[in-house]
């Protein structure tokens, strides 16, 4: 119709055709709407000129297009295209600008660039609360986004007090019981979980589950991710027969919702197999064990198998209980699979292949694997980096590489002792690793007096154990 009202070429052509082309990506039909885009961007420029304030509009769609076809880099290169074009606009600050900064911040957010993501999140958040007030829903996005992207780097405790802005502003402009609050409920749950702060966690872990449930229904399939989300950190704390009781329930609605033959069901199965194993049920957790590896088995099978389906296999493989499930040799073979889609850069699936190659006897190459994957790890303190330190010492220990041993040791009883939400069962946990590398090195070395150094740690061990008994 604009067409044949003003012709082929007009500014009304162009932004019909910027229209359609956003009716078609609200549509997830992204390669036409990018088609669409691009014949408005040439009309746009060939009729207005770059300088035009509807250049770096259709251009800023353009690179959502993008964004949403998950290219994330022609997506940062147009938004930094745009954001360029726009602060060469005359007047004055815009909300649009804060706008083209969040944009580009989230291209580099889903590349991993993690730092300069977080510059420009904290540019776009400044520059909406002066120009919006503290309270808009574009200032409540902007602190969700800064958030995460402090997650990502494990800055948790930078992390928190932005999650629970979000968390106070939502309860303000939503009311106290909204599906987005019980969302922000659990973002904040999860950043106190990574800082150690389970009691906490557990407290909105179960504030979430509850408006969950109240407001979508006992059996919704996000109901079952909040149990197993509570069922992770009851497990934390050791509380395992209430754990292993939300892991069942999430298992049955999963099942119900999902149907018994869906990659999911594996997850909880996986969850359910684990916390019956800590608790000794090892008869009642086979025939969960044994359901849990024929899908694992079926989902690394696929044609269409990614990285993460391989390395689920192998770990199966490698910790199942009972242990006559186990099969190492299958599992260095899948995880070796995991280790070549995933370009030898996931930390977890290096963590895998190390294990696997520890149960297979090639200690050395255990050993070097996981040193690879810390080194890979973002800087910082992390419950990852906790996890993959103490096996690697675990590796240093039996390869008999004591003096590299023990200093990771240490650091990891001090980073426990130091931290005030660390749970005793942990701080014993970490003793009992430094007393057995010291028999060790005693054994190896009887004239350097490493079973002095047992005794002592054995002290502090027998201290420990009356301590939390007084306090108990």
């Amino acid at each position: 119709m604009q067409r044949k009202l003003c012709g082929d070429e007009h500014p009304s052509v162009a932004s019909s055709l910027n229209n359609l082309a956003s009716d078609l990506s609200r549509q997830r039909k992204f390669a036409e709407a990018e088609k669409l885009y691009r014949q408005a961007l040439a009309m746009h420029r060939k009729l207005l000129g770059d300088e035009h304030p509807d250049v770096p509009q259709v251009l800023n769609n353009l690179a959502s297009d993008f964004f949403f076809q998950r290219k994330y880099a022609d997506a940062e290169k147009i938004h930094r295209e745009v954001l360029a074009m726009h602060r060469k606009l005359p007047g004055d600050e815009h909300p649009d600008e804060a706008s083209y900064i969040n944009n580009l911040a989230n291209d580099l957010y889903r590349q991993g660039k993690y730092v300069e993501a977080e510059k420009l999140h904290r540019e776009a958040l400044a520059l909406w609360q002066k120009l919006l007030g503290d309270e808009h829903p574009d200032v409540l996005n902007s602190l969700g986004n800064l958030a995460n992207t402090l997650e990502k780097q494990n800055k948790y405790t930078e992390a928190e007090p932005y999650h629970r802005q979000v968390l106070d502003l939502k309860m303000k402009l939503l009311g106290d019981e909204h599906i987005s609050v019980a969302n922000s409920l659990i973002n904040l749950a999860k950043v106190l979980s990574n800082q150690n702060k389970y009691a906490e966690a557990e407290k909105f872990f179960r504030k979430a589950l509850a408006m969950r449930r109240k407001l979508l229904g006992e059996e919704h399939l996000v109901v079952a991710y909040s149990l197993n989300n509570l069922a992770v950190i009851l497990e934390f704390q050791h509380k395992y027969a209430e754990a292993e009781q939300f892991y069942r329930q999430a298992l049955g609605i999963k099942r119900k919702r999902l149907g018994a033959a869906h990659p999911n069901i594996a997850q909880s199965l996986r969850n359910l197999v684990d916390v019956l194993k800590v608790q000794g049920k090892f008869e009642e957790v086979r025939p969960f064990a044994a359901e849990l590896l024929d899908k694992s088995r079926k989902l690394s099978a696929r044609p269409d198998a990614n990285a993460s389906n391989h390395n689920a296999y192998a770990w199966d493989l490698l910790t199942i209980e009972p242990a006559d499930l186990r099969d190492p040799d299958a599992a260095l073979y899948a995880v070796q699979k995991a280790v070549e889609l995933s370009n030898g850069k996931d930390p977890n699936i290096l963590d895998t292949w190390a294990l696997a190659q520890q149960m297979t006897g090639d200690i050395d190459a255990a050993v070097k694997t996981e040193q690879t994957a810390v080194s890979l790890l973002q800087p910082g303190a992390s419950t990852l980096r906790t996890a993959l330190e103490t096996n690697l010492s675990g590796y240093l220990v039996e390869q008999q590489s004591y003096a590299q041993a023990e200093p990771l040791l240490l650091a990891l009883h001090k980073q426990l002792s130091d931290n005030p939400q660390s749970l005793t069962t942990q701080k014993k946990e970490s003793i009992d690793r430094i007393i057995q590398l010291y028999d060790a090195w005693h054994t190896s070395e009887p004239s350097q007096d490493y079973d002095e150094k047992a005794a002592q740690w054995q002290t502090r061990l027998a201290q420990l154990e009356t301590s939390s008994k007084n306090t108990d």
